[in-house]
C-alpha cells in the first residue's frame, strides 16, 4: 500500500506526491479522484501508470475532491488499499462574467410534477414533436409539441 501521500494545489495545478514502495515487481502507480467518500471503482482517472513519485494535473476542477493512489505491479494487481488524501481547489483565474442560471424550478410552479422522459427516437426529439412519450414509472402519455 502507498504511505507518505499528499496533495495539495499549486496555482492551477493540483499536486500529489508519494513515498516509493519496495516492491520489486512495482510497474507503477495508479491516481484517480471524486467527490469526497468516493469509491475506487467510481472515481475518474488522473493517471494510468505514474512511474515516479509525484503527479502535476489540471484535470481537477475547483471543488472538494478525494484523490486516491494505488501501487500496480507488472502483473497489474493493484495494491489492497487505496491512499486517499483531500485536497480543496480553488479557480485561480479571474471571474469575468457570472451570468445567472435559470433558478431551479420546483418550487416555482408548486403544482407541477418532475419526471424523466425521453423520446422515443433522436429524430422525434430534434423535430420537437414528442408522441408516445415514456414518463418514468407506469404512466404512458401521448403529446404532440
Amino acid at each position: 500500500n502507498v504511505t507518505g501521500f499528499t496533495v495539495q494545489q499549486n496555482g492551477a495545478a493540483v499536486t500529489a506526491r508519494w513515498d516509493q514502495i519496495p516492491d520489486r515487481d512495482r510497474d507503477g502507480y495508479t491516481l484517480k479522484y471524486g467527490q469526497p467518500a468516493v469509491t475506487w471503482d467510481a472515481a475518474f482517472d488522473l493517471t494510468e501508470i505514474a512511474r515516479g513519485t509525484q503527479v502535476a494535473t489540471l484535470e481537477i476542477p475547483p471543488g472538494t475532491w478525494d484523490i486516491l493512489i494505488r501501487a500496480v505491479d507488472t502483473s497489474e494487481n493493484f495494491s489492497a488499499i487505496e491512499a486517499r488524501a483531500r485536497v480543496v481547489v480553488v479557480s485561480t483565474f479571474d471571474e469575468i462574467d457570472a451570468p445567472q442560471q435559470a433558478p431551479v424550478w420546483p418550487g416555482i410552479y408548486p403544482d407541477a410534477v418532475q419526471v424523466a422522459a425521453e423520446a422515443n427516437d433522436a429524430a422525434e426529439w430534434n423535430a420537437g414533436t414528442l408522441e408516445n412519450l415514456t414518463i418514468a414509472g407506469d404512466d404512458f402519455l401521448e403529446i404532440t409539441v
